[in-house]
């Protein structure tokens, strides 16, 4: 019967820290989610002035003269 407590005792303790890192876990995640969304947000502010920088020759260009392999 002891034993029985014991493994009782001894999943109850087990179910709280699972508990506990469930919600570690999910602030992690929210963390983590809105990190990758700043950082997508970033790069496309990014993709923007680069863009808007940008002197060269279109992409569509560019392909085609790879492909024309006229360098």
């Amino acid at each position: 019967m002891e034993d029985i407590k014991a493994i009782k005792a001894h999943l109850e303790r087990m179910s709280q820290e699972i508990s506990d890192l469930m919600k570690i876990l999910m602030k992690v995640d929210i963390r983590d989610r809105e990190r990758r969304e700043e950082a997508w947000r970033s790069l496309l502010d990014a993709s923007e002035e680069v863009t808007r920088l940008w002197k060269g020759p279109s992409a569509a260009e560019e392909i085609r003269s790879q492909r024309e392999k006229t360098w």
